[in-house]
């Protein structure tokens, strides 16, 4: 079977090692330098484990990776949910990886593959009886292939920020839900966390247009019982705030994985993630699978349904903490409640860390 990758993402490349590698596989790839946008993934388990497989973790700095045990869930300032990786007998729960970091570590490993053509653009015409993957929605919409996503605005911004800080904070990421507001912390040491704190549209643009002292003193007042005192903030883009689920994940002979498939909100960090699981899934059906139109259908039935899925889990995390239907006190007590469920936290932390499609990584 032949395919082709038409896209030029971190998704495409890590798609490409494995893909390239699989037995009666010819693939096209097209190759461009990668670029970074000075981001953070939380890398999770399964994500983590897969990276291992193909051969790409070997290649990231070590020193550069903080990996972690553990998460804290806050409703404003009051401690309610610990995820912990001795929940699911892991070592870990996930790895904080910085994009440039894992750029290099994929470019490395795809650099040594053998069996991957390069080309420049695709011809759609001469491609008509390749299996096409698309991994970026910016491809699917250049080339007006007629699939149909379904959306949802959160008419909120997410303002990415590194902050350093007077407390340790021993290498924990944590969540706050502040009313309308999330603030996810990721460490990328013991007094350095990224911050990707999503607000309402109106909000963000008062902050941005008032003085960074404004801004300084209305996080300080969210944070300042983790961290301390904030020393340094160095406030990176903003973007808005939305999901996508394309209808179908093939058409005729297209196939989208990643983001020209789905896109979440930044509250789980699932989005590469998840795209790595495609990825996953998708070899595993080459390699069991020698007809493109089983490929697709398998494809296309089983990721939707886990991928719809983590998003309703998503979206019921968000009304619940934002809704103002519930008082305080009633979602502090429910929130405990469910962090003393032993069953149900197990699930939901092993559907986060993807361990639940483990088996997946030794195809």
């Amino acid at each position: 079977m032949r395919l082709v990758i038409p896209g030029n993402s971190l998704l495409s490349s890590i798609a490409a090692v494995h893909l390239s590698n699989i037995e009666n596989i010819e693939l096209s790839l097209k190759k461009d330098d990668l670029k970074h946008h000075d981001r953070f993934y939380s890398i999770n388990e399964f994500s983590k484990r897969y990276l291992d497989h193909v051969g790409i973790w070997k290649n990231l700095d070590t020193d550069k990776i903080v990996s972690y045990k553990e998460i804290d869930i806050y409703l404003k300032k009051d401690k309610t949910i610990n995820f912990n990786c001795c929940d699911l007998n892991t070592e870990n729960l996930g790895h904080i990886v910085s994009e440039k970091n894992l750029l290099t570590a994929v470019k490395t490993e795809l650099n040594s593959c053998k069996h991957i053509d390069e080309f420049i653009n695709l011809d759609t015409q001469s491609s008509n009886k390749d299996l096409i993957i698309y991994t970026d929605i910016k491809d699917v919409l250049a080339n007006k292939i007629a699939v149909k996503y379904s959306s949802t605005d959160y008419k909120q911004i997410a303002l990415n920020i590194n902050l350093s800080h007077q407390n340790d904070n021993m290498r924990k990421p944590r969540q706050i839900f502040y009313d309308q507001e999330i603030l996810g912390l990721l460490p990328l040491d013991n007094y350095t966390y990224n911050l990707i704190w999503s607000l309402p549209s109106n909000m963000h643009g008062k902050l941005m247009n008032n003085s960074s002292g404004e801004l300084s003193a209305c996080l300080s007042d969210r944070i300042e019982f983790i961290v301390g005192d904030i020393k340094k903030i160095s406030i990176g883009k903003s973007f808005p705030l939305s999901s996508r689920h394309a209808d179908t994940y093939f058409y005729e002979n297209n196939l989208f994985v990643g983001e020209a498939a789905h896109k979440y909100h930044p509250l789980a960090g699932l989005g590469l993630n998840m795209g790595i699981e495609d990825v996953a899934y998708l070899s595993y059906l080459l390699v069991n699978h020698k007809d493109k139109k089983s490929v697709m259908y398998n494809f296309s039935n089983k990721r939707i349904a886990r991928n719809h899925g983590l998003q309703k889990i998503l979206d019921l995390i968000i009304n619940f903490h934002s809704t103002k239907l519930f008082p305080l006190e009633f979602k502090n007590r429910a929130l405990k409640i469910f962090n003393q469920s032993i069953y149900l936290k197990a699930k939901i932390t092993k559907n986060a860390t993807g361990l639940i499609d483990s088996n997946l990584i030794n195809q």
